[in-house]
């Protein structure tokens, strides 16, 4: 059982931060907190995560100076449409990095120090040629009609996993002083301004464009492996569902639902496993 809580706090616009020491999993403790009644509106946020995971149960190292944090929410949309809700979370934490690096006297999209910051479909943060942070979604019905959906975010602050089989950095090792805790501060304040937009009639509309507007690789050729499967081809956009459309110059337009992207000298057969 994970310890109490350190700390709590309201954050405002009726959302809650709860802070540990360390912590198995945080979205595991927001989804159980979910299943037992807890209204939504939760965050919970950990100095150490022992149990972290990523997309298809991957391993998600996040020792202490890392930020690792989830947020727990109840929606009443279908399925699909709440699947996008990954990227305004995406889009979120983009949009406080980008303020934190300029307050530090960096350009986001165009430092020679550091590489461009940039969103990497469907739900990680690269900077430079390197992935800075993922993002992990997941979702089951909570009842009354919800779904009860966590979304978690593990940002590289002060250390980038080894061993990898795609490149990964953190903030530290392009010499910018930012925190977790200023990670953190950034994301809750950008999320609820994103959130509510996103749920407007015809939000994920607005939410698409603001995030095609920061993406990796739009417009260019990139590879995107499936399994065992392999498909190269334009990335000319996201659409209405959120999926990469994708032109192989051969058979046309595929929309592409789950997969690893790879970029430039990395757009081959290799697999993020």
């Amino acid at each position: 059982m994970d310890e109490a809580p350190v700390v709590a706090t309201e954050v405002g616009r009726g959302y809650r931060l709860l802070s540990y020491k360390s912590i198995g999993s945080t979205n595991s403790a927001v989804m159980e907190r979910l299943r037992s009644g807890d209204p939504g509106q939760l965050w919970i946020t950990a100095a150490e995560q022992t149990a972290g995971r990523g997309r298809r149960g991957r391993v998600w190292t996040a020792p202490q100076g890392n930020l690792s944090v989830s947020l727990g929410i109840l929606v009443e949309k279908p399925p699909a449409m709440a699947a996008t809700i990954g990227f305004v979370a995406g889009l979120a934490l983009k949009l406080a990095l980008d303020d934190l690096f300029l307050r530090a006297g960096l350009e986001p999209a165009h430092s020679a120090k550091t590489g461009k910051l940039a969103l990497k479909w469907p739900n990680d943060i690269t900077l430079g040629e390197a992935k800075l942070a993922g993002l992990l979604l997941e979702a089951e019905p909570i009842g009354a009609g919800r779904l009860g959906i966590v979304i978690g975010w593990g940002v590289n602050v002060v250390a980038a996993p080894e061993g990898l089989p795609y490149p990964a950095v953190a903030i530290r090792d392009a010499g910018i002083d930012i925190t977790a805790a200023m990670v953190l501060a950034g994301l809750v304040e950008q999320w609820p301004q994103l959130y509510d937009m996103w749920n407007q009639p015809d939000g994920f509309d607005v939410i698409r464009s603001r995030w095609l507007s920061h993406a990796r690789g739009l417009g260019e050729r990139v590879t995107v492996t499936l399994g065992s499967q392999v498909m190269s081809g334009t990335f000319e956009t996201i659409d209405a569902d959120g999926r990469l459309i994708l032109n192989d110059d051969r058979t046309g337009r595929h929309a592409i639902a789950a997969g690893d992207v790879h970029f430039g000298a990395a757009a081959t057969a290799r697999r993020e496993d």
